[in-house]
């Protein structure tokens, strides 16, 4: 409830109010309009290009106070970046001075400078409509208010009004125009505002693309489908989703395969917090992840009992954690609602294309798929898949930020406010790209990996269309060095066909990932320096010797870097199949440690399990291929090692089926040992500024010889290379004098690793920034060459 102010008078002075930030699409002007009655204000709310512009007639202590209720009460969705007031002159006045009250007014168009609203989960009131059987909305699917529903996902321009949104084509009927037009109802110029008489609605299809049920019925039946271990594709918010009762193997299975996803974590949705509980641990900042307005998947560590055991182990076979979520819509709400088990929920696509988000798409592709498909008539412009987020270390990480964070703001400090007109493309892999607009960062949601043709496509058409919503004016764009990169090329490509004048600028892929993060903690563009710990799989080097980088210690800023550390180069024997082939790097690092002499090696470890799998490889032509440096780029990546480690453990030896799945394993095994303090790492062996692991490998080497178990060998693997790490960034920071660690980079989601790290470097009393807002691997890589852009 708004505070009663007592009524300040005389009202003789006339004030202009812009408010900027994510203040269209979610309520702000019936907010602006209650305000203004409690305090008896009167004048007008609009919406226009750069945001909500106000303009009213009061005094100057009742324009101190407006302004401080503007901040403290504005709306759940809203995010207000500044608040700009100015008196206005009275003969510039002649178009609210005759006002007798407080109006809402006519939007105005003009250069976008405005942010954009993202998607939100459907909210209590409107839940509370849903399932009240004496409403008009009673189980209808698309319910929603200015605090809740689709935002980004409709809209085709700006300013954030219906006709300029997918539910342009809905005309309301009377009840809905009534609220609409109301600025005491919450439903009062909700855009996506609609009843069963008049908005949206669902039908169902089987896969044969006969349609066999609308509206209430078709999702009664699809609840019905779903519980006789049926596999049902679901429209959401920003796309279709794959779903079966995650408690049948058969449904889990026939999931696996029809959408060839045959390793890689389901994710689950599960009705309430109560249902999660059973199958696993919840902290309180997980649970408020998981009721957060963005609704993200949210990894959680399994539960050994219980629940748990009635789920498929199908869902994440080689993983200590589930991805749970909440239902986001009011669709999903309902069919929870009469589901006693939690659901499989991914992603609607086949392999590694591009979430589908039309109906004539769903139709023709997911029938191999789903056994039925629900679709409903409200078109997605803009899709959005799923962010995914994890609590490390009591902080949370996102690791794909999507719905519910793109494309809000990440706000920069004060040095880039003049900014404009820079567009960074990131890489090829978690791809996203970055805008900068008026001094503040606007990051795409997750795009996914450019090799696909489908998701290349994608990208350009997101960004034509980020290009018409923010009316952005490219000036320069960002890219990543390496030239083989089809982000590259494409960036290459955008600067040559351009009508005018671009400036194209090549960012090293470590140095990007560092300077993301400066950028999100609002660090100042300054001569500052800091250290930074960039681990991953691989990027390219900085000293165009066509090395490759990854595992990385680098005095940096906004504007430059300086390489003063890093892990041991080991050839890359296959070039880019050892990405996929885990038991190549293995060989890699097992060669190196025995000084290139393999078959001296091979006779003392000759009964060893990985010795006699590396026998049947050929190992000659790999020699080599070593030797006379053909297709085996030296690399110093932190992947690399994590596979070739997980290798010699046998976890996805011959081939894995998705990024990082090798290294994911390793962790799994190692999770049990890693923090038991009778367990100690192997033997350290740092010389001058590069961290080696022939003490990494001999103890290895000498466990598997004794038949230490796999779990013990992980741990102790990864305990080697965190003490490694931390070694290596006390001694530089003490060299350099530097306070202030960075850490970035793919690597560092692992849990073990982060937690490790963070907690003895604090210790030493050294200040840690991680990733909050992008995520730690290549999702946020755009960022960071955003900013770089800025200073060239």
């Amino acid at each position: 409830m708004l505070p009663i102010p007592k009524v300040w008078m005389p009202h003789n002075s006339y004030y202009q109010i812009r408010v900027q930030g994510v203040v269209q699409g979610v309520g702000f002007r019936p907010f602006i309009w209650q305000l203004a009655k409690k305090y008896h204000i009167i004048g007008n709310v609009r919406n226009d290009n750069q945001g909500v512009l106000i303009q009213i007639r009061t005094d100057k202590k009742t324009i101190k106070e407006f302004c401080q209720q503007i901040k403290s009460l504005c709306p759940p969705l809203a995010k207000i970046d500044k608040i700009i007031t100015k008196k206005i002159d009275d003969n510039k006045t002649d178009d609210f001075k005759n006002l007798k009250s407080f109006k809402i007014i006519k939007s105005i168009l003009g250069e976008a400078l405005t942010n954009l609203p993202s998607d939100a989960i459907t909210c209590s009131d409107c839940l509370d409509d849903v399932f009240d059987k004496n409403n008009h909305r009673y189980l209808y699917p698309f319910t929603n208010c200015t605090n809740c529903g689709p935002r980004i996902s409709i809209i085709q321009q700006i300013p954030y009004d219906r006709k300029y949104t997918s539910m342009a084509k809905f005309i309301m009927c009377d009840s809905c125009q009534s609220e609409y037009d109301d600025p005491q109802n919450r439903r009062f110029h909700a855009q996506p505002n609609a009843c069963p008489k008049c908005g949206p609605q669902v039908f169902l299809y089987d896969n044969k693309t006969l349609q066999i049920a609308t509206k209430n019925q078709a999702i009664s039946q699809t609840i019905e489908f779903l519980k006789q271990g049926k596999i049902v594709a679901i429209k959401g918010l920003g796309g279709f989703t794959l779903c079966a009762d995650a408690t049948s193997n058969l449904a889990v299975k026939s999931l696996r395969l029809r959408k060839k996803k045959y390793a890689k974590a389901l994710g689950l949705l599960a009705k309430d917090i109560k249902m999660i509980k059973k199958c696993a641990h919840i902290n309180n900042k997980e649970q408020d992840l998981l009721q957060h307005i963005s609704s993200p998947i949210v990894l959680l560590q399994k539960k050994t009992k219980t629940f748990q055991n009635k789920l498929s182990d199908l869902i994440s076979s080689e993983s200590n954690s589930y991805g749970f979520c909440l239902p986001s819509t009011a669709l999903h709400h309902i069919i929870m609602r009469q589901i006693d088990n939690p659901l499989i929920y991914t992603s609607a696509n086949i392999a590694d294309n591009p979430q589908i988000i039309k109906n004539s798409q769903a139709l023709d592709n997911l029938a191999s798929i789903a056994d039925f498909i629900l679709i409903h008539d409200r078109k997605i412009i803009n899709r959005a898949d799923d962010s995914v987020m994890e609590v490390i270390n009591n902080n949370s990480t996102i690791i794909r930020r999507a719905r519910g964070f793109a494309p809000l703001p990440i706000d920069l400090h004060d040095d880039f406010k003049k900014s404009d007109g820079i567009l960074a493309i990131g890489g090829d892999k978690k791809n996203t790209f970055c805008l900068i607009k008026n001094g503040t960062a606007i990051l795409s949601s997750h795009t996914g990996n450019l090799n696909n043709y489908a998701t290349y496509e994608n990208l350009q058409h997101n960004i034509k269309l980020y290009q018409k919503l923010y009316d952005f004016k490219i000036k320069k764009i960002a890219c990543d060095k390496h030239p083989n990169y089809i982000s590259t090329k494409f960036a290459t490509s955008l600067v040559e066909k351009s009508a005018h004048k671009i400036k194209l600028i090549k960012t090293q892929h470590h140095h990007a990932h560092l300077v993301s993060v400066l950028s999100e903690h609002k660090k100042a563009n300054n001569d500052t320096k800091y250290l930074g710990v960039a681990m991953d799989g691989l990027g390219y080097g900085g000293d165009n010797d066509g090395t490759l980088w990854g595992g990385e210690f680098m005095l940096f800023n906004y504007k430059n870097y300086q390489r003063v550390a890093h892990f041991a180069p080991v050839p890359l024997v296959g070039g880019d199949a050892t990405s996929y082939e885990p038991w190549r790097n293995t060989f890699a690092y097992l060669y190196q440690n025995s000084n290139n002499n393999w078959q001296e090696m091979t006779k003392k470890y000759a009964d060893l399990e990985i010795i006699k799998f590396l026998q049947t490889k050929p190992i000659k032509n790999m020699q080599q291929m070593i030797e006379q440096k053909i297709n085996s780029p030296l690399s110093s990546s932190a992947g690399r090692l994590f596979d070739a480690i997980a290798g010699f453990l046998n976890l996805n030896r011959e081939k894995i089926h998705f990024e990082a799945q090798a290294a994911m394993n390793l962790q799994t095994q190692a999770e049990k040992y890693f923090f038991d303090k009778n367990i100690q790492g192997y033997k350290i062996d740092i010389k001058d500024n590069i961290i080696n692991w022939q003490g990494l490998w001999q103890g290895l080497l000498e466990d598997s010889k004794q038949k230490k178990s796999t779990q013990i060998m992980a741990a102790k693997a990864l305990l080697c290379i965190s003490e490694s790490i931390l070694k290596m960034t006390i001694k530089q920071s003490q060299k350099h004098d530097i306070k202030n660690i960075v850490l970035s980079g793919g690597m560092w989601q692992n849990k073990l690793l982060l937690t490790k790290i963070i907690r003895s470097l604090k210790q030493n009393d050294l200040n840690v920034l991680t990733p909050s807002q992008a995520p730690s691997n290549d999702g946020g890589l755009s960022l960071g060459q955003a900013l770089i852009a800025t200073n060239k």
